[in-house]
Order: structure tokens, then C-alpha cells, then sequence
């Protein structure tokens, strides 16, 4: 018998798996998908555990929204109050809710789900749709243009300024 084996205690935040993956820092040249804000959130937990959930929130919300305006300045974004809402809601409140399996398993997985899509703080919330050169919301300034053309509809404060074009190459 082998009394020089080493112990290790087991604790509840070690053999648990966390929502959304370990603590990781973010990646500050794209815009974030949920999974890795779920992970910043954890990160900024365990490099400051005297912050209060809001006080992660907001860093976060300014950091992603300063990823989103160093990727494209002139996007229009949801104003500072309303990112904090959304982390706070999405990172905090569902991710800890999960972690300490309070939701439905239908509730995970459509959480689960959404993990890999876009953080998205844009404040353009149409579908953003293809239109021929020749609809007439389309207002384009080429002669015999053959592109199909992206367009916003949304009101004019949160309108997508950009014009976005794309070639039937490109897109079918």
C-alpha cells in the first residue's frame, strides 16, 4: 500500500464546468460572439472578486463597445445604459442561473444555442435586406449597375451609414 499518493480536495467551483467555458480574456480586434463575453465576465470575476456584478458589467460594456467602434467607427451602436442591461442580463443573470442549474433544460439549450452568435450592440435592428439595383429604395449612382445592393431600413438614428454592395459573384 502507497502512502505517498498526494490529496487533492475537490471543491465545488473546481469540479464544476462553467456555462460558456473557463475565464478568458478578450479578443480586442473582433467583435465578441456570447460565449466570449460569458468567458470575459468569469476572467474579470476571478482577477477582481471584490467587484459587484454591475461593476463587470459596465467594464465589459465599455470594452465591447470599444471593440465595435475600433472595427467600424461610423456603426451605430446602443447607447452605454442599455449595453450594461444586456451583459448584466445575458452574462450575470442567465450564466449564474445555469451554473447553479435553476433553468429548464429547454432554457440551456436555447442559450446554448446562441453562444456562438454575435455580441451584437449594433443599434440597426432590420434584417438588412438585398434589393436589385433597380428597387427604388435602392439609390445608387452607377450607370447599368449590376449589383445587388444591402439596405437599411431603420429609422435614421440607428441607421447603418455605410452603403454596402456586393457583386453577383459574390453573393447569389
Amino acid at each position: 500500500m502507497n502512502t505517498n499518493r498526494k490529496t487533492t480536495v475537490i471543491t465545488r467551483s473546481n469540479s464544476e464546468k462553467k456555462f460558456g467555458g473557463q475565464p478568458s480574456a478578450l479578443n480586442e480586434t473582433e467583435p465578441p460572439t456570447l460565449r466570449q463575453v460569458i468567458q470575459y465576465s468569469y476572467f474579470l470575476q476571478n482577477t477582481n472578486p471584490k467587484l459587484k456584478d454591475y461593476d463587470i458589467s459596465k467594464i465589459i460594456a465599455k470594452d465591447v463597445m470599444k471593440i465595435w467602434n475600433s472595427v467600424n467607427p461610423r456603426l451605430p451602436l446602443h447607447d452605454e445604459y442599455y449595453v450594461v442591461k444586456i451583459v448584466d442580463r445575458m452574462c450575470f443573470k442567465k450564466a449564474k442561473e445555469i451554473n447553479r442549474k435553476y433553468l429548464s433544460a429547454i432554457q440551456v439549450q436555447n442559450m446554448e444555442e446562441k453562444l456562438e452568435k454575435l455580441f451584437d450592440i449594433s443599434a440597426c435592428t432590420c434584417k438588412l435586406p438585398i434589393r436589385p439595383c433597380d428597387d427604388k429604395a435602392v439609390k445608387c449612382c452607377k450607370e447599368n449597375c449590376n449589383t445587388k445592393h444591402i439596405i437599411c431600413s431603420c429609422p435614421p438614428s440607428k441607421k447603418v451609414l455605410v452603403v454596402f454592395c456586393l457583386l453577383l459573384n459574390y453573393f447569389p
